[in-house]
């Protein structure tokens, strides 16, 4: 049995062996004994590795002791082989190669290499097996002062500590595989084994991959490293394609534990897009996807959140699904002060400044991966770079638009700029009757959109025959200047400029913003000609949900002109007015342009109104193409029907609108396939279902029932925009009839007499009757298709009566008994 001692009890032990002898006795000079691995902390490995054990001791040993230090080794039936290492050797070792001996004869030492001073690793052990069957070595270190070969209880011994060698029958793994992405030429896999290995002696671990293709795969074992609990080893790939991938863990004894597989589908992204959500605080710009060019949209400067958002799309413009992996590459490019600031994307930091942050996404239901970014101080200046990868396609980072026009992308920290910007829609030019007024409204915004705050106002100079200059106080981001014109004024065009000016919180004194902000001039003509059309609108055609130009000119320049319908939208300028727009005509000439478009289908009457004068015109909006289906209505179709009659189908197939869809127009290079089957009883007029909806987006057949006919009827239709392609995918739609006779609803009625109330049911046949009088039970019979009376008797005055037929009122009646 081993004992370890203190300092103390060692030198008590030993002056008691040698008796008055013992001042000539050794110099125990050594302390407390420690093994342990030399580098980790577990003490299991596998089968056919190697482990190391390191020897501690708490102060430093002297030469003479280190040359006493052994070790036990008592094994399983296993044998082991102990050895010397080159980083460990100081000492040479004791080799134990017998099963549960004690110790073979200790080696003749040499101690030219310990180091003496400090605590420290003095020395060590190397165990080795090899073979089929798990094995463990149970092994102790100790100093044997009388070089005896047994551990007495005078010297100094470690804890054993039992190392294990395990083979893959007493391992057991669970082992995961990040869903590949199509292009990507790594796959990330990775295993939990358990009992936990140490990572720096179970060096055989692997994680070994399938691919669709074999020859894809660099190699198909990769070592694993241990971290986290987890052994993950990448594995190289050619390129990833459609397909499924596999990861599990392996050893020297072979494959270990659960298998981890992922599906890759086949690659639907066209194009990925990136731009920062617009919360106030953010600017998105959008601008010509050229070569060389990036998109840099901006964040507030002090704002430390914004979310940018990826955006996927097919082919044909619309949305990818949900569940598409993705990976993005996040990297601060300029970072400024202090050196420490970091970003985090999703949760994830960077390492350092400048260095690159890689997170893995997918896409939600509207074909998007939103990333969450955090910088630390979001100082302006700061600048972030994009790069993402999905399915093979790629936002690039660094040379603007690519071959298949994906646009690299940038976020940017800046400081607010502001601009000073007229209301007015279209001309900066007003025109008034002599006399007359206008006022001019002005916003002040910053570039991320957002409304001056206090300590601002507007300087107007105004340029009558004598020039005015007015201060106005910018409220909610808005100021206005209203221009009269008087008896005293002869300037028939009265410049109007607006410059914005700040408010000193310190001095309390104005001055010019900005080096200075100054809105556009503005001109108000005086002029006695009454506004009146000097070229008409004329009527015009459009495809739908495509903007058409419509132009009108009016005598007077910088007149308002009203333009207006029902259905339509107005785009001047970029921006979008529904059903009516107002504008000043031009400049120069009085002419206006106004972009209209409309998602109805059919003619919108446009009414154009100056003055007091209107004229209209019509505009035709095309009906919907044969590829725009996207709702197929079966409401008109009927709930039931009796035996004997004719059943009528009709539906119509819509676009997203709510628009007809008509699938024979005919249209070169498109087609769309549309079905409709029919089951049920009867047959059918003409004797097929339709193949095609008309211009009203209609299709309808006739079925005839049979007199003895019952069950189910069902209408299924399908619709492909795309026919077999894979564009677009088919949308269907059922509705079934029930065909059966018609149910009679039982009737009922009360009547009150002397001493008497007569209940009177009819078709009622095959169900219970109950009578209640004032809430109590007062007959019950059964009940025919017939009209059938009862009479209960009852008290004279007024009493409630109730009717129920099968448990169902069908009667409450208050009658009045004589």
């Amino acid at each position: 049995m081993s004992k370890n001692l203190t300092r103390k009890g060692l030198a008590f032990g030993a002056l008691v062996a040698l008796g008055s002898t013992a001042l000539a006795g050794p110099a125990y000079a050594v302390d407390a004994i420690s093994l342990a691995p030399v580098a980790g902390t577990s003490y299991n490995t596998t089968l056919g590795g190697e482990f190391q054990l390191g020897v501690q001791v708490s102060s430093a040993p002297l030469a003479a002791d280190l040359a006493t230090l052994r070790f036990k080794i008592e094994q399983s039936a296993k044998v082991f082989t102990a050895s010397t290492d080159a980083d460990l050797t100081a000492v040479a070792y004791a080799a134990d190669t017998a099963a549960n001996s004690a110790l073979a004869a200790n080696l003749a030492a040499s101690t030219t290499a310990v180091t003496h001073a400090g605590v420290g690793k003095t020395a060590g052990l190397k165990l080795t097996a090899s073979g089929t069957t798990s094995a463990s070595a149970v092994v102790t270190a100790w100093f044997d002062l009388d070089n005896d070969g047994v551990i007495d209880a005078t010297e100094f011994s470690s804890t054993p500590r039992t190392v294990n060698f395990l083979a893959n029958a007493d391992l057991s793994a669970t082992a995961s595989l990040t869903a590949p992405v199509i292009g990507a030429t790594a796959l990330a896999g990775s295993a939990v084994i358990t009992p936990e290995l140490n990572g720096n002696y179970a060096t055989d671990v692997k994680i070994s991959y399938t691919a669709p293709t074999a020859a894809t795969l660099s190699a198909a074992d990769v070592a694993a490293s241990l971290a986290s609990g987890k052994w993950s080893g990448n594995g190289a790939v050619a390129g990833v394609t459609a397909g499924a991938y596999t990861a599990q863990a392996k050893t020297a004894g072979g494959l270990l534990g659960s298998v981890a597989s992922q599906t890759v589908a086949a690659a639907t992204v066209s194009s990925i897009s990136a731009a920062v959500t617009d919360n106030g605080d953010t600017q998105t710009i959008t601008p010509a996807n050229t070569a060389g060019t990036k998109k840099q949209d901006k964040v507030r400067s002090g704002v430390k959140s914004a979310e940018v958002v990826l955006s996927l799309k097919k082919a044909d413009g619309t949305a990818v699904a949900a569940g598409i992996p993705a990976v993005v590459t996040v990297t601060s490019t300029a970072i400024t002060t202090p050196a420490t600031a970091l970003v985090t994307v999703n949760g994830t930091a960077a390492a350092a400044v400048g260095s690159s942050i890689t997170v893995n996404g997918v896409t939600d239901a509207n074909g998007q991966i939103k990333l969450a970014v955090a910088n630390q101080l979001g100082t302006a200046g700061d600048l972030l770079t994009f790069s993402a990868t999905a399915e093979g396609v790629t936002l690039d980072s660094n040379s603007g638009a690519s071959a298949t026009g994906n646009q690299a992308f940038e976020l940017t920290w800046a400081d607010p700029a502001y601009t000073v910007v007229s209301s007015a829609v279209g001309s900066v030019v007003r025109s008034i009757a002599e006399g007359g007024s206008t006022t001019i409204n002005y916003t002040v915004k910053d570039n991320f959109g957002t409304a001056i705050g206090t300590g601002a106002r507007l300087e107007f100079v105004v340029g009558y025959t004598t020039a005015a200059t007015t201060y106005v106080n910018v409220v909610g981001g808005v100021a206005s200047i209203t221009v009269t014109d008087t008896t005293a004024n002869v300037v028939s065009a009265i410049p109007v400029n607006a410059t914005l000016q700040t408010q000193s919180v310190a001095t309390g004194n104005w001055a010019a913003a900005q080096s200075p902000i100054t809105a556009t001039t503005h001109t108000v003509n005086v002029t006695s000609t009454v506004a009146a059309f000097d070229t008409v609108p004329v009527a015009s055609s459009v495809a739908l949900s495509t903007a058409a130009t419509l132009t009108a000119s009016v005598n007077n320049p910088g007149a308002a002109v009203t333009v207006a319908a029902n259905g339509v939208t107005f785009t001047v300028d970029g921006v979008e007015y529904a059903n009516s727009v107002t504008l000043f005509s031009a400049a120069s000439n009085g002419d206006i342009s106004v972009s209209a478009k409309s998602n109805i289908a059919g003619a919108k009457t446009v009414t154009y109104t100056v003055g007091s004068e209107s004229k209209t015109a019509v505009l035709t909006v095309g009906a919907a193409a044969e590829t725009a289906g996207t709702n197929i209505d079966l409401s008109a179709v009927p709930a039931t029907v009796v035996p004997g009659s004719t059943l009528v189908f009709t539906g119509y197939l819509k676009d997203v609108y709510g628009n007809a869809v008509d699938t024979d127009q005919g249209v070169a290079g498109t087609t769309p396939s549309f079905s409709v089957t029919y089951s049920g009883p009867g047959f059918i007029v003409g004797g097929s279902t339709p193949t095609a909806t008309d211009a009203d987006g209609k299709f309808t057949f006739t079925v005839i029932l049979g007199v003895n006919d019952s069950g189910s009827a069902t209408v299924s239709v399908k619709y492909d925009a795309d026919a077999a392609g894979t564009v677009s995918a088919e949308i269907s739609k059922s509705a079934t009839v029930s065909v059966a006779k018609a149910v009679t609803a039982a009737t009922a009625a009360a009547s009150g007499s002397t001493a008497k109330i007569y209940a009177s049911v009819a078709n009622a046949a095959g169900k219970w009757v109950v009578v209640k009088v004032n809430g109590k039970f007062a007959k019950s019979f059964a009940g025919t298709s017939a009209k059938k009376v009862v009479a209960v008797a009852a008290t004279a005055g007024a009493k409630n009566v109730s009717i129920y037929v099968g448990g169902t009122r069908v009667l409450a009646k208050v009658v009045t008994v004589k």
